[in-house]
C-alpha cells in the first residue's frame, strides 16, 4: 500500500504468488508468564494439526531488541513455516521487555537483561508442555540478536532444551562493552561506559559458562558492528572446552543481519539440520553432530 491515511492504494500484492505454498496461519496464544504476567505469542503447528494433536517437538524463538515484539506477519528471515511443515510446533514469544504491552512490561528488563524475560519464557514453555502441545523431551530454542543473547542465557541456566541455535547474540556483557556498541548497555542499564561491572557480569551468560551443556549451533556475521562476532567465538570456545557438541559459522561480508540470499539459505538450512538431528533424529550418541548440509 502507498499513500496518505485515508487515501492509500494497493500498489502490489503477493497473494497469488503464495496462494499455493501451503502457509500455516499462526495461532495467537496468551500464556501465563512469571509472577502473573501474561505472555503473548504466536504458535505455528504442522499443516492440518490442531492443539489437541500433540505433543509436538517444539522450537521456541525469542525476538531481537529487546525492545521489539513479534506479530502476526509473514517473513522469510526465519524458517518458521519450514519448521512447521517438518512436523514441529514453533512458538515465537513476546516476554517482558517487548513493546506494545505498556511501560511496566517494557521496563521488565531494565537493568535486568535475561532475568524477567527468561522467567517468562520458561513459564510459557511450561504451559505449552502442560497443555500437551510441546513434547518435554524434544524442546529447542533459538533467537537472533537479543534473541541470540536470550538463547545464550537460556543454555547457561537450564539443560531442558535438547538443542539450541544462537545467532548474532551477546554472550559476555563485560567484554561486549569494549567490543560492540556499548549504547545498548548504557541505555538499558543507565550507567556510564562500563558501568557496574559486577552487575553486568552477574547477568552475563559467560558467568555461567561452566554450566553450558546444550548442543548449540552458533552463527554470526563476520562484519557485525552492533554485536562483535567475538561474542559468538567466545561462546563457541566455552562450548568446546566443556565438550558440548557445537559448531561455529561466520558469514563473510555480513553485518548484524545475515541478508545475502545465499547466506540466508545457508543459515536456515543449517538451523533445520541442527534441530532435525537433535529433536527428530539420533542426537544422543556421544559427540554426535548433524552432517553439514551445504558446502562449508
Amino acid at each position: 500500500w502507498a499513500g496518505r491515511p485515508g487515501k492509500a492504494r494497493l500498489v502490489a500484492s503477493t497473494d497469488d504468488a503464495v496462494a499455493g505454498c501451503g502457509l500455516v496461519p499462526p495461532m495467537r496464544l496468551e500464556l501465563p508468564g512469571h509472577d502473573g504476567v501474561t505472555v503473548e505469542g504466536f504458535l505455528f503447528l504442522p499443516p492440518g494439526a490442531d492443539v489437541d494433536g500433540g505433543p509436538f517437538p517444539l522450537v521456541m524463538e525469542m525476538h531481537g531488541g529487546p525492545y521489539s515484539r513479534y506479530g502476526n506477519a509473514w517473513t522469510t528471515r526465519y524458517p518458521w513455516q519450514v519448521l512447521s511443515h517438518r512436523g514441529y510446533a514453533v512458538f515465537i514469544a513476546n516476554p517482558r521487555g517487548g513493546t506494545a504491552y505498556g511501560e511496566d512490561f517494557l521496563r521488565g528488563v531494565y537493568r535486568n537483561f535475561g532475568t524477567n524475560d527468561h522467567l517468562d519464557l520458561m513459564a510459557a514453555c511450561d504451559a505449552l508442555v502442560a497443555r500437551g502441545i510441546a513434547d518435554p523431551d524434544r524442546l529447542g530454542f533459538t533467537g537472533y540478536s537479543y534473541g541470540g543473547l536470550s538463547t545464550n542465557n537460556v543454555i547457561s541456566r537450564t539443560d531442558r532444551f535438547k538443542a539450541a541455535v544462537s545467532i548474532a547474540g551477546i554472550f559476555n556483557y563485560v567484554s561486549a562493552m569494549g567490543q560492540s556498541n556499548p549504547q545498548l548497555f548504557v541505555d538499558s542499564y543507565r550507567q556510564p561506559w562500563a558501568g557496574d561491572l559486577a552487575r553486568l557480569w552477574e547477568h552475563s551468560p559467560a558467568s555461567r559458562a561452566a554450566d553450558l551443556r546444550t548442543p548449540t549451533l552458533v552463527m554470526h556475521g563476520a562484519d557485525d558492528l552492533p554485536v562483535d562476532p567475538r561474542q559468538s567465538i567466545e561462546l563457541f570456545s566455552y562450548l568446546q572446552l566443556n565438550g558440548v557438541p557445537s559448531r561455529l559459522v561466520l558469514y563473510p561480508e555480513e553485518g548484524h543481519g545475515i541478508d545475502r540470499p545465499s547466506h540466508m539459505l545457508d543459515y536456515q538450512t543449517r538451523e533445520l539440520a541442527w534441530f532435525d538431528h537433535y529433536l527428530l533424529g539420533d542426537g544422543e550418541a556421544e559427540g554426535a553432530q548433524p552432517p553439514v548440509p551445504v558446502e562449508e
